[in-house]
């Protein structure tokens, strides 16, 4: 988030206990309806610095990666979820085009 909005984001802990983990489920809260905020600006080109190199990106690029990363730690969860015999919800469920439906 940082690289789109320049608002430093502080670090978090591992949870381990239920408290915890409410108080994570808030922050992470927080950090989607920024996103959103974010996707609704126009498109610009973001600088980049890592490791000293500065490089040039679309916000736009940025913004689908983060959602793109986002996908690939659900999995995890129902991957995680499955092994251990739960049944995991379908990831299916949750597409783009079901959230389109769903803001109308």
């Amino acid at each position: 988030m940082y690289r789109i909005s320049g608002r430093q984001v502080t670090e978090t802990t591992m949870p381990t206990t239920m408290k915890d983990i409410k108080d994570l489920a808030k922050k992470l809260e927080k950090f989607d309806s920024e996103l959103l905020e974010l996707a609704k600006q126009s498109d610009r080109v973001i600088e980049v610095s890592r490791d000293g190199v500065i490089t040039h990106w679309q916000a736009a690029t940025i913004l689908s990666q983060a959602v793109h990363h986002a996908i690939e730690h659900r999995c995890q969860a129902v991957t995680a979820l499955e092994f251990k015999g739960y049944k995991a919800p379908d990831l299916d469920d949750y597409d783009v085009w079901g959230y389109e439906l769903s803001t109308k």
